[in-house]
C-alpha cells in the first residue's frame, strides 16, 4: 500500500477510536472526531457484521489481531479479513508483517517502547520490514523516541496508549506523531 492509503485511513482526522467490546463500538461510530476504529475484539462470528455497520456509518477499519479470537494468523486469515473490507491490521508480533502486506491490507507495527532496548529492536524491526506506520505504545513516550524512530526510519507514527486528553493529543502530534489511538470516548 501507498503512503496515501494512511491519509485514507485517518480520513483527515487524528484520531482512530480503540474499542475494546460491543459497547464501546456502538459509541465510537457516533465518534465525530474519528473516521477510523480499532477493533480490539471480535470473532469468526461478530468481526464481518462489525465491519459491515462501520462501513455503513463511514468509518475505516484497523483490526488489532493480538486480540480476535478464530482468525488465523496465516494468508488465509489476513485473506479473509481483507474479504471483509478491513484496511489495517495491527499486531505486536514482526513476523506477521509481511503477511499482513501481502495480503492487500496496511501492516502496522505495534511498538511497545519500555526502555532503550525495546526501542532498538522496534526500530530495526520497522526497517526489516519497511512497516508503513506503527503504533508507538506508550504515547507520552519522550519527544526523543518519536525524533529517533523518524530519523532512522521512514514510517509514519500514530501515538497509542495513555493518550487521554487534548493535551495529550496536541503533544503527540507536536512530537511527529500523524494521530492517536484512544479509547477515551472524549476523544471521539
Amino acid at each position: 500500500m501507498k503512503a496515501l492509503a494512511i491519509e485514507n485511513l485517518l480520513g483527515g482526522q487524528q484520531v482512530i477510536a480503540a474499542v475494546q467490546n460491543p459497547r464501546t463500538f456502538e459509541q465510537a461510530l457516533q465518534g465525530k472526531a474519528c473516521s477510523c476504529i480499532l477493533l480490539k475484539f471480535g470473532d469468526l462470528q461478530t468481526l464481518a457484521p462489525n465491519v459491515q455497520t462501520a462501513h455503513r456509518c463511514g468509518k475505516h477499519v484497523m483490526v488489532y489481531l493480538d486480540s480476535l479470537n478464530g482468525i488465523a494468523r496465516d494468508s488465509s486469515g489476513m485473506a479473509y479479513l481483507a474479504s471483509l473490507g478491513v484496511e489495517a491490521a495491527a499486531t505486536t508480533k514482526p513476523q506477521l508483517l509481511e503477511t499482513i502486506g501481502r495480503s492487500g491490507l496496511l501492516a502496522v507495527q505495534s511498538m511497545f517502547v519500555i526502555d532503550s532496548t525495546a526501542l532498538s529492536l522496534g526500530i530495526e524491526s520497522l526497517q526489516k520490514h519497511r512497516v508503513q506506520l506503527a503504533i508507538v505504545m506508550p504515547g507520552c513516550v519522550p519527544v526523543e523516541v518519536f525524533s529517533q524512530i523518524r530519523g532512522q526510519t521512514r514510517t509514519q507514527l500514530l501515538a497509542g496508549g495513555l493518550v487521554r486528553t487534548e493535551r495529550d493529543l496536541r503533544n503527540a502530534l507536536t512530537k511527529g506523531a500523524k494521530g492517536i489511538i484512544t479509547g477515551n470516548r472524549e476523544l471521539w
